[in-house]
């Protein structure tokens, strides 16, 4: 079975065109392998705190995200644990969103563990 999985390079501008198309600054602030790397968003809602974000595949095989930590987390804690991420996988492509309107959907569901 072949598998048509969007490279990770695309998937990450695609986010990024997304947010600036929606007036949410955005920007790859950090690139891992172009075709396989992991994916996590970094989503400053201020005044929300920040909510962090890792692509996923259910059991189904179906895309999803993963919520890493609290949906209201400080910068601080939400950069120690991108820092902490990064260690474990250095093919980890990190989107920033700065989302004052804390409006922002990712495009595919949400899913907590």
């Amino acid at each position: 079975m072949q598998s048509y999985r969007l490279p990770s390079a695309l998937h990450a501008a695609a986010i990024v065109r997304t947010a600036f198309s929606s007036d949410r600054p955005a920007y790859i602030a950090h690139k891992g392998d172009a075709e396989r790397g992991g994916l996590l968003l970094k989503v400053n809602r201020f005044a929300k705190g920040v909510w962090l974000l890792e692509r996923a595949v259910d059991f189904d095989g179906n895309a999803v995200w993963r919520p890493l930590g609290a949906d209201d987390q400080n910068e601080a804690s939400a950069d120690e644990r991108i820092a902490k991420r990064r260690q474990m996988d250095s093919d980890l492509w990190i989107v920033e969103i700065e989302d004052r309107a804390a409006t922002f959907e990712p495009d595919a569901p949400v899913e907590r563990l």
